[in-house]
């Protein structure tokens, strides 16, 4: 019997007939041990080359079909995973920002001589629940001067920050991290320090939310402080009641006589005033020095962080270090003032003080027209209008495709694309 021919038989180990043939380069193997040595040999991946050329006889086949399907295929696929690896995964990104902003639509528009011309509209697209909340919270910083650095997308500190506000009542409601310094149980002269994460409103005093907190996590963990008992006991020479220890009844007269009272409108005031002294509290700069010190500044105890964050750049939400009263700031932390940026009235006089515009270049520019549906008091990037039936908001731009062209369909539109334009 002839001997088989060489090019009959397996690229590789020249010996069996070959079985399979390379997507890539089209060399011909027998086994998997031969394409994986084939593969280590020609530095070939064994995928498909897309952009190889294909005779168009080849591609007018069933094969063809099949090889431009798999290919748009495998890229929604793609899109697919990368996403659901992104958004879900690793939560560096989120789903509503995947989404265009913007809609182009191809339109016939009636002129004023009536005749009607393709347009093609630009439309914003309808802002979600989470983007509004966004813009609402981004003015109200805007207003108060505080500027809050964000983390990188997927980082810790990013995904920790809840900070929110009210549409109802207009306060923010700060994500708010608590470092608490206390002395060690086993070492006196080390200082353990805990972390704690809580929601805090801009108009609730440092001391106030701080104990609310301490409540909080007593009652979590099973430790609610028991009151001793105290009675309650009216003078008889002036019908006022006050708190007592104990508290007796006369049995000749029938009236009450209290002993060791204290007035009962003094109690609430001097437990707000222990509170008030009982902690110390500091703000951390969201700047780094170079000596790996942390910088804090004091902070009084009654302020709250509507007066404390404006003209001040945070992180993402403001940490806040807290030492019982009369304690000392432990190694490794220094005074210093917080991070503040310039104040809306020093802008404007640092804006004035770069120049006025000469006249002639912009000052006589005729103001921009508006069109049907634009808000009086809209800013720049902010939605107007109700945006209509679908999901399309105003008309950003408007561009004429053609000027004798004449249509007597009557569709309003004739196809749309998205685009992710600012």
């Amino acid at each position: 019997m002839a001997d088989a021919v060489l090019t009959s038989l397996c690229g590789i180990c020249h010996i069996c007939a070959p079985k399979y043939k390379c997507p890539r380069c089209n060399i011909a193997t027998c086994s998997l041990k031969c394409i994986t040595t084939h593969k280590a040999w020609s530095q070939c991946s064994g995928e498909r080359d897309q952009t190889a050329y294909v005779t168009k006889s080849k591609l007018a086949t069933a094969a063809g079909v099949d090889h431009d399907y798999n290919f748009l295929h495998g890229i929604e696929m793609a899109s697919e995973r990368a996403e659901r690896v992104l958004v879900e995964d690793k939560g560096i990104i989120q789903k509503d920002e995947l989404r265009p902003l913007t809609m182009e639509e191809v339109r016939w528009k009636v002129g004023r001589d009536g005749r009607k011309r393709k347009v093609l509209v630009t439309r914003v697209l309808k802002q979600t629940k989470e983007r509004l909340v966004d813009k609402l919270l981004a003015n109200k910083l805007k207003k108060l001067n505080t500027v809050v650095v964000s983390a990188p997308q997927g980082m810790t500190r990013q995904k920790e920050n809840q900070t929110t506000i009210s549409r109802k009542s207009g306060r923010v409601n700060w994500q708010v991290e608590w470092f608490i310094f206390e002395k060690s149980l086993t070492d006196t002269n080390k200082t353990d320090k805990s972390r704690l994460l809580s929601k805090l409103s801009d108009d609730v005093p440092l001391y106030v939310g701080y104990n609310a907190l301490l409540e909080s996590q007593s009652k979590s963990e099973g430790k609610v402080q028991k009151r001793s008992f105290r009675g309650v006991a009216q003078n008889p020479s002036t019908a006022h009641w006050h708190l007592a220890s104990d508290s007796l009844q006369d049995p000749q007269t029938g009236g009450w006589i209290s002993i060791r009272t204290a007035s009962i409108d003094a109690w609430p005031r001097e437990q707000d005033e222990l509170q008030r002294r009982q902690f110390q509290f500091f703000l951390e700069s969201a700047q780094k020095r170079s000596s790996q010190l942390v910088t804090l500044t004091p902070l009084p105890s009654e302020d709250c962080l509507r007066n404390i964050l404006s003209n001040t750049k945070v992180l993402e939400f403001p940490a806040i270090y807290v030492l019982r009263e009369g304690e000392a700031l432990p190694a490794g932390f220094v005074l210093g003032p917080k991070d503040t940026v310039p104040s809306l009235e020093e802008q404007q006089r640092g804006a004035k003080r770069k120049g006025v515009p000469q006249q002639g270049k912009g000052m006589n520019r005729p103001a921009k027209r508006r069109r049907p549906g634009d808000a009086e008091d809209i800013e720049e990037g902010e939605l107007g209008g109700d945006g209509g039936a679908d999901e399309a908001g105003d008309v950003i731009a408007e561009q004429s495709l053609s000027e004798d062209e004449d249509d007597t369909s009557d569709d309003e539109s004739t196809s749309s694309s998205g685009s992710d334009s600012d």
